[in-house]
């Protein structure tokens, strides 16, 4: 009876640890960072770090900004890599697509491992979700606690690529004053690769629509800036697989830059939102902004 009874308390208290999807809170804290998963030989000790970065936070959900796992997105590096630290999260992710999930078949197994999580995008204020043959999405949308949140995939080409461009200027029309856009490849970057041609082409609508935040991945560190508009940009690329060095010279809006494992922790409220970047051992810094 004794055991019963401590193995019910065990279970209870996982359960109230997990994070919740309670609507109208005075604040919304949310982790963000991409660049996820390398199980390979020796590799493995980044996306440790991060994980028991992510033990420590209490926050309602985590924006994973693509390349969850590495080499590629197969079905058993998502369920045996990426999965062996974030599956006890998974149904508090909402992801969009990187490179590395589309190196297989398309991105098909990534679509097929967050399928689920259609259901949970459908829970909701105001959701948008384009179909993907029943399965995750590949651009989406939704409002929580006051805040829009609009999710696109940099990896597109052809019509899928301009219908999704059509959509993203809907979506920038009918936002809150406080929002959040989320894609892999980043707008600004200090780091070794170039801006994407499809990124480019989502500039004109940021510019004219600006969001309150933009976050982004795919060149492995961190690094925080500001543009023009008001606009504060996020490149997260620091979720656990090998970081970058920088080699291009650090343009002056870049406010901050980090060479280490970790996350951006958002809190956010009605009408401002506070941020910090979290290693292992620190808070490298915290800051707090208004709505645009």
């Amino acid at each position: 009876m004794k055991k019963s009874y401590l193995k019910y308390l065990t279970l209870l208290s996982a359960f109230l640890s997990l994070p919740t999807f309670a609507d109208n809170k005075t604040e919304l804290s949310i982790l963000a960072f991409g660049d996820i998963a390398d199980c390979q030989n020796g590799k493995e000790q980044g996306v440790k770090n991060v994980s028991e970065i992510v033990k420590k936070q209490k926050f309602d959900f985590m924006l994973h900004l693509g390349d969850m796992v590495y080499p590629d997105a197969t079905v058993d590096e998502l369920n045996n890599c990426y999965g062996k630290y974030f599956n006890k999260y998974k149904k508090s992710v909402f992801p969009i697509a990187g490179n590395h999930e589309y190196n297989i078949d398309k991105g098909v197994p990534y679509f097929e491992f967050f399928k689920d999580n259609i259901k949970e995008i459908q829970k909701q204020k105001q959701y948008d979700l384009v179909d993907n043959n029943g399965t995750f999405p590949k651009h989406y949308s939704f409002e929580k606690n006051g805040w829009s949140f609009i999710f696109l995939d940099s990896n597109l080409e052809g019509k899928e690529r301009e219908d999704q461009l059509s959509w993203f200027e809907k979506k920038l029309k009918e936002k809150n004053n406080c929002s959040i856009v989320s894609f892999h490849h980043p707008l600004i970057t200090a780091g070794v690769r170039p801006i994407k041609s499809i990124v480019k082409e989502f500039e004109p609508l940021l510019n004219q629509y600006p969001p309150t935040i933009i976050l982004n991945g795919h060149d492995h560190h961190f690094q925080e800036s500001k543009m023009l508009n008001g606009t504060k940009h996020f490149l997260i690329g620091t979720g656990g697989t090998k970081i970058y060095k920088i080699v291009n010279p650090l343009s002056e809006n870049v406010e901050n830059i980090s060479f280490e494992h970790g996350i951006l922790k958002l809190k956010l409220k009605k009408d401002s939102y506070s941020y910090s970047f979290l290693t292992k051992n620190k808070k490298q810094f915290e800051n707090n902004n208004s709505c645009n």
